[in-house]
């Protein structure tokens, strides 16, 4: 039996060209499995300010310096939906 003769067998070019179609749309679906989020750590309290300050002064959608048992954590979306985050550890 050769791919595609059978009527339940999945049809592989074509479900990738339907993936391809998801992956160029204005954000990435969040309903696919991939990255969820990736956190840049950094060091001292006044580096967060910074990319806070940063982050302000390009435009860039965030979240203000949220306070958290486990540390602080500014918290932003990259282009294609991706979140992003500045994470300073508690101490």
């Amino acid at each position: 039996m050769q791919m595609g003769d059978d009527d339940d067998a999945f049809d592989y070019r074509r479900s990738s060209r339907c993936l391809d179609r998801e992956r160029r749309g204005p954000q990435r679906r969040m309903v696919r499995t991939g990255l969820d989020h990736l956190a840049f750590g950094v060091a001292t309290r006044a580096e967060l300010e910074e990319w806070e300050k940063q982050l302000s002064s390009r435009g860039i959608t965030f979240t203000p310096i949220a306070e958290t048992p486990i540390g602080s954590v500014i918290v932003f979306r990259d282009p294609d939906n991706i979140q992003l985050e500045f994470w300073l550890p508690a101490s």
